[in-house]
């Protein structure tokens, strides 16, 4: 009776000294360490894309696509109408890709053209207002962003970059062209970024943009969307 009281004790005493060891050490080891078990990092949320980075990820995703450069007038539903998804011009590269960041110019430049029509007639002189095409012209695309003042002055004292990815430029060719600016350069220049547009063989990223001079620069700011 007693040998098994004391193979009892002895257990017992056992499984104290192993319970009290672990703790010390335990203790220690919170004692050593001043970092927390778990990082911040670990459970951090990925941080949200800016407007830009939409922009910007939606004109790059275009270039991907097979697109056939059509200017044909098509009757569009409103809002929200767009040419079929493998059509489309220069324009149409700027249009979805603002509506990535829920702007839809077929519907704000429709909207604005009824109230400001003289406006708009200086660039370009619309005869009667048509959603469907109105905001397919780059003349109206540039007055109504140099309305919103999104036109950009840049200084050459500014340490701001000339150019941003997400800025809208335009050029005084044929019958006007424009394209969105990346923040993706070539090789062989490291000044001036590649541009996104379609200029006759659809969505391209090339370095247009340092081959031909620009006629108007535009910037998207968190003003124009409050």
């Amino acid at each position: 009776m007693f040998k098994k009281t004391m193979k009892k004790n002895t257990k017992f005493f056992i499984i104290l000294i192993v319970i009290s060891s672990f703790s010390i050490q335990s203790k220690n080891i919170f004692k050593k360490s001043k970092k927390p078990f778990f990082s911040n990092k670990e459970f951090s949320h990925p941080k949200p894309k800016s407007f830009k980075d939409k922009i910007q990820e939606h004109a790059l995703w275009q270039t991907k696509q097979q697109v056939i450069y059509d200017g044909s007038y098509v009757k569009l539903d409103y809002p929200g109408g767009d040419v079929s998804s493998n059509r489309g011009v220069c324009t149409d590269v700027v249009i979805r890709a603002l509506r990535a960041v829920d702007v839809d110019l077929q519907k704000e430049i429709h909207e604005d053209l009824k109230k400001e029509l003289n406006q708009y007639n200086k660039r370009y002189k619309t005869k009667h207002i048509d959603s469907s095409i109105d905001h397919r012209r780059t003349q109206n695309i540039e007055t109504y962003l140099e309305r919103k003042g999104c036109r950009v002055k840049h200084s050459k004292t500014s340490s701001e970059l000339k150019y941003q990815k997400g800025d809208i430029v335009f050029f005084n060719i044929a019958y006007g062209h424009v394209g969105i600016v990346t923040d993706i350069f070539s090789e062989g220049n490291k000044t001036v970024p590649l541009l996104v547009h379609n200029i006759g063989s659809g969505p391209v990223l090339d370095d247009f943009l340092s081959t031909m001079p620009v006629s108007g620069h535009y910037r998207l700011t968190e003003a124009f969307f409050e």
